[in-house]
């Protein structure tokens, strides 16, 4: 049975899988996953919301904008 466009854009482990050949296999770089030479992070969730919603909701890219403009004002120097 050949899966319809609609079926494939539901099923969200291709994008997934994907993802983890891309960083974790085939494009892996040494430091990619790591956070060095840094204390200076933190997690910020936005309740009820997917990763790929931040980018075009202008709700949430507004949010995720305010706290990303929030965090590297506190800990990057203008030079």
């Amino acid at each position: 049975m050949i899966a319809s466009a609609q079926q494939k854009i539901d099923n969200p482990f291709d994008l997934y899988r994907e993802e983890h050949y891309y960083y974790y296999r085939t494009h892996a770089h040494p430091n990619s996953t790591l956070t060095t030479g840094t204390e200076e992070k933190e997690l910020f969730l936005i309740e009820g919301v997917t990763h790929i919603q931040t980018y075009y909701v202008p709700e949430y890219v507004d949010k995720a904008s305010k706290k990303l403009n929030e965090f590297f004002g506190q800990y990057l120097q203008t030079l």
